[in-house]
């Protein structure tokens, strides 16, 4: 028997996916940032709890970091010797932290692994301090999920060691939006130019609430940060206020147009409304799909009003009708985004570690 008798991976993409998941992309954008490494030094021993705390020039060094990172697809050992801890108070645990590790472990570190002892941590109701002594003495960095903001902030008043927040509820996910923008810039590094003529601007759809949702705030918040990407962006919200106050008023300070989409077709049906806007639209941020029992028909004769290079980003995951729509689609940019996370995170901890 030969070794060709032995059925291997398929190396190439087996699905289609969006423009942004090209090979090159990566390189693209890191020779698009002018290199200011020094900016990274910021961070070095700080917590990552929002990304209302970053800037655009820091923003920038850290996508072209995790550029240079995804162009070698490796490491060079900024964490060996050093550990990470991470506790996830939410059912999240088996998805979020995986690209959270997996940077880690790129870099050369070790990590603590709470997975068999969450629960009796959870059960037994560990106070505040007691989870932050732990966390302080068994690691160098702490990657911490929790319930509400609340939680994360009782933990801060005792850790000693830097502190990434993986979501603390309808808060914020600042690591999650920043995989987004890196995604969008791989696509449109163009986008980070000081001025970008009005055409070239991104048109944006966003499905859920973002007042109650961690993912979505952190996305405005970073959208904010880059005005110049955005000509305007369109809530597909479920109640007439979609957004909280600070989130109304940073984005109207950053000069960025948010309009209901109701408000632009009071008359239409939601349905009828996705179709109208989607033919603008250049980016749809899904995370919660209005009405949730759309059928497979409907959403795919909604899908067909898309542009042609449109792009999706962070589809519903539990409904399965609207994932497998778009999973061998030219506009699934959720699988490129997914691949990115791990990039952004390596970057992240490198800075945090201050290594450059």
């Amino acid at each position: 028997m030969t070794t060709s008798h032995f059925l291997g991976p398929d190396t190439a993409r087996p699905l289609q996916q969006h423009a942004c998941a090209l090979s090159g992309r990566a390189e693209v954008l890191r020779d698009t940032i002018e290199p200011q490494l020094e900016l990274l030094q910021e961070l070095r021993s700080r917590h990552v709890l929002s990304i209302r705390d970053f800037n655009a020039p820091i923003l920038k060094q850290l996508f072209r970091q995790a550029a240079e990172y995804e162009t070698r697809a490796t490491g060079e050992k900024q964490a060996q010797g050093r550990i990470l801890s991470n506790i996830y108070f939410d059912r999240s645990r088996e998805r979020t932290r995986l690209s959270f590790n997996t940077a880690w472990l790129r870099l050369g570190g070790s990590l603590l692994d709470f997975e068999r002892s969450l629960d009796e941590i959870i059960g037994k109701r560990h106070a505040p301090a007691e989870i932050a002594e732990i966390c302080s003495n068994y690691s160098d960095i702490a990657v911490l999920r929790t319930m509400e903001r609340e939680s994360l902030e009782e933990i801060l008043q005792f850790i000693r060691v830097p502190v990434i927040n993986a979501g603390n509820g309808a808060d914020e996910h600042p690591t999650h939006a920043m995989a987004d923008l890196y995604t969008l810039f791989k696509w449109r590094p163009e986008l980070l130019a000081d001025k970008v003529p009005a055409e070239s601007r991104l048109s944006i759809a966003i499905a859920g609430n973002p007042a109650d949702t961690g993912t979505l705030s952190s996305l405005l918040f970073g959208l904010a940060l880059f005005p110049q990407a955005v000509e305007k962006i369109v809530l597909f919200g479920q109640t007439r206020s979609p957004l909280a106050k600070d989130q109304q008023e940073i984005l109207e300070q950053s000069g960025i147009q948010v309009v209901m989409a109701s408000d632009l077709y009071p008359k239409e049906t939601a349905l009828g409304i996705a179709k109208s806007v989607l033919p603008e639209t250049d980016l749809v941020y899904v995370h919660y799909l209005h009405p949730v029992h759309a059928s497979r028909l409907a959403l795919l004769e909604t899908a067909e009003h898309l542009k042609q290079d449109a792009m999706v980003l962070n589809p519903q995951i539990h409904d399965e009708n609207f994932a497998q729509l778009f999973n061998d689609s030219p506009h699934n940019g959720y699988f490129a985004q997914a691949r990115g996370n791990v990039f952004v995170h390596m970057a992240l901890y490198a800075s945090l570690l201050g290594n450059d």
